[in-house]
């Protein structure tokens, strides 16, 4: 439960009252805090709980009230407060003389004045959230550590829930492990929209949650954490929130690998820990460890330390596979990102790999601190202990170290960890090595040198030489070479009884190095199919195959590319001439696959995702890419020999359908592309599986939510069907956005909605630039994602626990019925409706987004192109988004259940029971309630009054606000609730609680952008200079709010 959002409205203590009441001690703090602000009482309750995280609320919001007086003034601070409150009780009271007065505040305020009131509201909010984000972590550890009367009692997605559902489905424990190890979960990070805030204000809020998690777990005496509040409170107000330049890719490369070393190398592990101790939970302690000769452990000794500890860690013969992988398209995705070069690509992938070996050095290093054990009296097996070293002679007599006969002598773990160390160390070096030669190319292309060489020549990986060896040499070749040494030491342990020292630290880097390898994640790639069009045409005419191949139809196509991937591939030479006589274009086309292949070489086939091919319509458009591969060669796509298996395929291809009628014609591209014997004979070579990627935020875009939740929903069920037919195994790419208008949604939920039998094991989907941060900014918050999406396949991937349903044809007839009406009345307003797009310009911040310094991509497609064609999916919601309308994620849905239910009282009936016994439907209705409540008329209003055209604005808000009060009717009327959101009270009462800082922004920015406006249309550009600053801060501030941009 929680306690009424806490607001410090009281007047803030003295400057120097935070330092104050911390160097006075307990007695001082009690006097300067609000009156609620005080210790909660030992024993723990839910109450206690509640209180504790209101006062951590009020403190935090005092020490922001004292920094703004210290540092702005009393008069800012009564401004901020006056604007706040004065919107709080606008919202409960609804006074027009009231808001009339706020308003004409705000209009009074200049520059300076209205920018200090946007940020102190922004960094409420920003705390805040916070707070949320640590009571969220609070709770789930306090349910997983309850007392006797709440022990067991957990979140619906957690591992204790989910092995609950695998024991009342009949599955054993090795049902469990086998189903574990049979599936794939794979998140990709991609860079847009990249996140709003800069990584260092990410930092500090990422001290301040830390700070926040011991203040509800009460670990460290509150004066002291006040002090260390107080500290990232001042610094969070005195840094400018907003970036100075527009980020480089190499920026968004940079930012992607930062959550790997802030949150994923300590969450992966403790996911598996997680899963291991819910296992032993619910199934018993796993089987006894082995006797050294292989034999089953001795039952007299099942109460040893090491056997209870087995029941505790993740053990190494705990029968849990490795199923999780990372992906990232930041250095990979061309696609309308003129930036992203083919030496990009390169860099991407080796500061990657940099990032992973570096950290196993790390660990390598710390375990040297750790397993400390003596031949004298650990009890090793001798001939196992020989074996740790047995290999190494000729790698020790280069390292300088070892020149001293003593050292290491009677520790041999010790000794086997600094020879791995090396080994280690000089592949970091002949990565290093690789990036300093691609130094200049990217510096040049990044426009900042200075910057380029901070990233690529960092000081924390950077090594010395080691006298007389080439870098590289002696090297970890693969990852499971390294592998087998760290099993080699956890199986003397073993041998030794030692299950703690194997199961530990030495456990997790065995988890990191299965999960990242060497690659730390997959790169794909991705350009859109009418580049590959051309350039195929261009360069199958230069090496004299096909004159004019784009003038072929489709049939004409397929037989061009087959006949050319059955070939001998041209020669450097050969290919080289023709490039020449190709467009620059054509010749970037080649060269990305070029990278490829030299990212294979580098860093090794492991860190190629898929080449994924935006806007792709036809069975011609995958094998157009083969072919660019076969081109290139280095066994990208080449035809080695007789025979269907006779291939070298690296090249995983796949097709991303996007758009309303690119989805209708998937299964016929599908089919056409698997019916190509040529191109199943390379799909065998390459794995027998196909990926196929679908687009959720151009197909909301296109024909709107509803038709493009259902459309998905058929493809996914088309693709399992012609896949089966043609023997073949498949791997659905969910490219999700972060909002519900482009396809996001809670991941357990989001996975367990899926056609049954759709998901076969593996799920890989995007992990949008701006909802990274709320994911996986620390490791706590990265650990419960990645559980309740791991979880959710799981049980998707059981069929015991997710049998087909049996209304699933009659239910996906009206779906489709529904999913028409829906289209019909979004085209009607996105369409069909005259100067809907004028309005939409006018009246959102859609231009100002490309001003925001937030994401190298451009944020359009043409310009001066007022059409939805032209738009980009990101900055289509984002617009809607912050005036709080949010209809990318509603419209056309109340249209939709209004028109197909009507007074019939039989098919409210159907539709209720859709949403009763219809994951889909479900989840569907869910995400639409929480862009419902996120949305707010009265203020969308607002924004519509800055639209010149009187009549277009009167027409199109209308239109507007009737759709969006048929939606909540009637998404009321099927799910039985008294409001939106009634089953989720608390997830309700969380949304409204931005409304706090949301109003009194959103006034602000009516404001700011009517003013901008206004001075565009009169070509006033100091009044557009003057006000352009807040502007933009003011998009952040909301951003911020609602927690989502694009």
């Amino acid at each position: 439960r929680r306690a009424p959002r806490a607001t410090a409205s009281n007047a803030p203590p003295s400057v120097g009252a935070v330092d104050d009441a911390v160097d006075d001690g307990g007695a001082a703090a009690d006097e300067v805090l609000p009156p609620k602000v005080r210790p909660a009482p030992a024993a723990a309750s839910d109450d206690d709980d509640a209180q504790r995280v209101a006062e951590l609320e009020r403190m935090l919001c005092w020490m922001l009230d004292t920094i703004i007086t210290q540092h702005e003034g009393t008069e800012t601070l009564d401004l901020v407060h006056s604007l706040r409150d004065g919107f709080a009780e606008l919202r409960r009271e609804g006074d027009p003389r009231a808001e009339a007065s706020l308003l004409r505040t705000l209009e009074g305020l200049e520059p300076m004045q209205i920018t200090q009131v946007i940020r102190a509201l922004g960094s409420y909010a920003a705390l805040l959230n916070v707070v949320d984000e640590a009571h969220a972590q609070s709770r789930r550890r306090a349910e997983l550590i309850g007392d006797t009367e709440n022990a067991g009692v957990t979140w619906p997605a957690s591992w204790d829930e989910t092995m609950k559902e695998f024991q009342a489905a009949g599955m054993t424990r090795t049902d469990v492990e086998s189903l574990m190890a049979s599936v794939e979960f794979l998140p990709v990070f991609t860079a847009h929209p990249t996140e709003a805030r800069r990584y260092v204000v990410l930092k500090l809020l990422s001290r301040v949650y830390a700070l926040c998690g011991q203040w509800l777990a009460r670990e460290i005496p509150d004066r002291v954490l006040m002090s260390k509040m107080a500290v990232e409170v001042e610094t969070l107000w005195l840094t400018d929130e907003m970036r100075s330049r527009k980020p480089a890719v190499l920026d968004e490369i940079n930012a992607g690998l930062n959550y790997f070393r802030l949150s994923l190398f300590s969450a992966v592990p403790e996911v598996y820990r997680a899963a291991q101790r819910s296992i032993a939970k619910n199934y018993g302690s796993p089987p006894l460890m082995p006797a050294a000769d292989g034999s089953a452990g001795d039952p007299d000794k099942a109460d040893s330390l090491s056997q209870r500890l087995s029941g505790l860690c993740d053990m190494p013969d705990g029968g849990l596979a490795t199923c999780m992988k990372f992906g990232s398209w930041i250095g990979g995705d061309r696609d309308g990102n003129p930036f992203v070069y083919p030496e990009t690509t390169v860099l991407a992938s080796l500061l990657a790999s940099r990032t992973a070996i570096g950290e196993y050095i790390t660990r390598l290093r710390d375990l040297q601190g750790r397993l400390l054990h003596s031949k004298r009296f650990s009890k090793t097996n001798g001939n196992l202990s020989e074996r740790l070293l047995a290999n190494d002679a000729d790698f020790i007599a280069k390292i300088p170290a070892f020149e001293d006969p003593t050292y290491h002598a009677d520790e041999p773990y010790r000794a086997k960890l600094k020879v791995m160390r090396h080994r280690m160390e000089q592949r970091l070096r002949l990565l290093n090595q690789n990036l300093y030669e691609l130094n200049d190319t990217v510096a040049e292309e990044s426009n900042n040198s200075a910057r380029a060489k901070e990233v690529i020549v960092d000081i924390e990986y950077n090594i010395d030489p080691v006298p007389g060896l080439e870098a590289g040499e002696d090297q970890y070749g693969t990852p499971e070479e390294l592998l087998a040494d760290l099993k080699l030491i956890q199986e003397a342990l073993l041998e030794g009884g030692d299950v703690g020292a194997a199961s530990g630290p030495l456990q997790d880097l065995i988890r990191l190095v299965e999960t990242f390898g060497f690659r730390l994640q997959a790169l794909d790639v991705r350009q859109e199919s009418t580049r590959h069009i051309e350039a195929v045409d261009e360069l199958l005419r230069a090496l004299g195959v096909c004159d004019d191949y784009a003038a072929l139809d489709e049939d004409g196509r397929v037989a061009v590319l087959e006949a050319a991937l059955q070939s001998s591939p041209p020669d450097e030479a050969a290919l080289s001439a023709a490039l020449e006589k190709c467009s620059n274009d054509t010749r970037q086309s080649v060269e990305v696959l070029e990278a490829v292949a030299t990212v294979s070489a580098v860093v090794g086939d492991e860190a190629v995702g898929e080449y994924n091919i935006s806007m792709a319509r036809t069975a011609s458009n995958v094998l157009e890419v083969l072919t660019l591969g076969w081109a290139v060669g280095a066994g990208l796509a080449e035809k080695t020999g007789a025979g269907d298996k006779e291939w070298s395929a690296k090249l995983r291809v796949s097709p991303l359908f996007e758009t309303i009628p690119d989805l209708e014609g998937m299964p016929d591209a599908l089919e056409r592309l698997l019916a190509s014997k040529v191109y199943r004979s390379y799909l065998k070579a390459a794995g027998d599986c196909q990926d196929i990627m679908i687009g959720y935020s151009d197909s909301a875009k296109d024909g709107g939510i509803m038709q493009s939740a259902f459309s998905l929903y058929r493809a996914q069920r088309s693709i399992q069907t012609i896949c089966e037919t043609a023997g073949c195994r498949w791997r659905i790419f969910h490219g999700r956005g972060g909002t519900v208008g482009r396809g996001a949604g809670p991941a357990h939920e989001s996975i367990m909605a899926q056609p049954a039998g759709s998901v076969d094991g593996t799920i890989k989907f995007t992990e949008q630039g701006e909802t990274v941060t709320y994911k996986y900014g620390n490791a706590n918050t990265a650990t419960y994602e990645l559980g309740v999406g791991l979880t959710g396949l799981l049980k998707a991937s059981a069929p015991s626990c997710n049998p087909p349903l049996a209304d699933e044809k009659s239910f996906m007839a009206t779906m489709s019925e529904l999913a028409a009406l829906g289209e019909k009345a979004y085209r009607g307003l996105t369409d069909d409706t005259e100067g809907f797009y004028d309005y939409y310009y006018s009246t959102t911040i859609c231009y100002e987004i490309g001003l925001m310094n937030i994401g190298s991509r451009p944020a359009k497609r043409k310009s001066g192109d007022r059409t939805k064609a032209s738009l980009r999916a990101i900055p289509w919601v984002f617009g809607w988004a912050q005036c709080r309308v949010t209809l990318p994620a509603w419209y056309g849905v109340g249209s939709a259940l209004r028109d197909y239910i009507g007074d019939d009282a039989e098919r409210l009936a159907e539709v209720r029971d859709m949403y009763a016994r219809w994951p889909f439907f479900k989840n569907f209705l869910a995400n639409v309630q929480q862009s419902l409540v996120k949305a707010n008329m009265e203020i969308a209003e607002e924004y519509s009054q800055i639209c010149e055209d009187r009549i277009t604005a009167s027409l199109v808000f209308c239109l507007i606000k009737s759709e969006y009060e048929s939606t909540v009717e009637q998404i009321i009327r099927v799910s039985g609730e008294t409001g939106l959101l009634g089953a989720e009270p608390e997830l309700k009462e969380k949304l409204d609680d931005r409304n706090l800082f949301l109003d009194p922004l959103n006034a602000a920015q009516v404001i700011l952008l009517g003013r901008r406006r206004r001075a565009e249309a009169s070509g006033d550009e100091e009044e557009i200079e003057r006000w352009q600053d807040p502007l933009l801060r003011s998009i952040k501030s909301i951003a911020q709010a609602m927690r989502n941009t694009g």
